[in-house]
């Protein structure tokens, strides 16, 4: 179902992309990339500089989803995001990448009746849905730190063991357990449940492109953000602005997994469907939220639709922190919760 590459062009292609991932055997693509420090292209494409600066020279240009290894990070000394990768040829700004790891998993042998919780553990898996038929066929791919909600073990269509997997709209599809980590319960305990949610706040500041929590009048967590994009004209009517919202809200809703983007599923590498958006807050009826992004990594610069985009592990540490409690076996928890101020300055 894919093209087979012998061990001497997969070295040559310097990582790039592993196209038909899900479908080969583990044991030919993936124990390659276990251990290796590796960022994935995340966005359409990037630019490899003979320096650490956009002022170099430019000597090669690395596609969506090409995995590039990581010799070491350099620090800039301007900028918001001032971290570069020295790769293969070069050096690549983090702003479009995403540091990914490879880490297989064993297959849990049952699903708890009310599903159970995946997070993507590879750089990319491909998911696939099947025909009336029983004939299988790819949609999108799945990224490194995306979630997803499993309720079946079933045989794939290369022999091995597969997750059903099912989303909000109810949408099914299916991916290799191979690639899919268990999300334990313990690592959704939450976080100071004994302090009253009056008593917690935060506050993101658009100006300096950061979120600050405060528990009792003091601060427990701070991190930088990228929010909404700001536009140069009014959005058409119906359409949403792409800047985020000022003022005061709360935390509503909130799911540990989350399809966004394009509604449409489809096999095409560009796609602007974003699937399993992991640790999601939403905080207005517009559909805005903090959530987890796997599609950047340029934190301290604006560049969402109007949500508030964090890095995985803070997007969960708000996700525990933050009212309504969301228990593990629950898809979605709803009640009125934390206050959150967006603020200009």
């Amino acid at each position: 179902m894919s093209e087979k590459i012998t061990r001497r062009a997969f070295i040559q292609r310097g990582l790039t992309a592993l196209a038909g991932l899900a479908l080969l055997p583990a044991s030919r693509w993936l124990e390659e990339l276990e251990g290796q420090d590796l960022i994935r292209v995340a966005g359409d494409w990037v630019t490899v500089y003979d320096q650490p600066s956009y002022q170099g020279r430019a000597v090669a240009t690395r596609r969506r989803d090409e995995l590039l290894h990581v010799y070491h990070t350099v620090q800039t000394e301007s900028g918001r995001n001032r971290r570069w990768y020295r790769v293969w040829g070069g050096y690549v700004h983090s702003a479009r990448t995403q540091r990914v790891q490879t880490l297989l998993q064993p297959c849990l042998t049952s699903i708890p009746a009310n599903g159970q919780l995946m997070e993507t553990s590879t750089p990319y898996t491909r998911a696939y849905q099947r025909t009336r038929g029983g004939e299988w066929f790819p949609i999108n791919r799945l990224y490194y730190g995306s979630t997803h909600w499993a309720v079946a073990v079933e045989e794939g269509p290369d022999g091995s063991p597969w997750y059903q997997l099912k989303d909000i709209y109810e949408r099914v599809y299916w991916a290799p357990a191979a690639h899919l980590r268990p999300v334990p319960a313990h690592e959704l305990t939450p976080i100071a449940p004994q302090v009253d949610s009056k008593d917690k706040y935060i506050l993101i500041s658009i100006g300096q492109q950061t979120l600050t929590a405060y528990q009792e009048g003091q601060i427990v967590f701070e991190t930088d953000i990228s929010s909404g994009m700001p536009q140069k004209e009014p959005p058409p009517p119906g359409e949403i602005p792409t800047d985020t919202l000022i003022g005061d809200f709360h935390i509503t809703v909130k799911t540990p997994t989350r399809p966004m983007g394009d509604k449409k599923l489809s096999d095409e590498l560009l796609s602007g469907a974003l699937l399993g958006v992991p640790w999601v807050s939403f905080f207005h009826e517009t559909g805005l939220s903090l959530h987890g992004c796997y599609w950047h990594d340029n934190f301290g610069v604006r560049m969402s639709h109007g949500c508030i985009n964090l890095r995985n592990a803070d997007a969960l540490w708000i996700y525990r922190w933050t009212i309504p409690w969301a228990p593990p076996e629950q898809m979605q928890a709803s009640q009125w919760g934390t206050r959150v101020s967006v603020r200009e300055a």
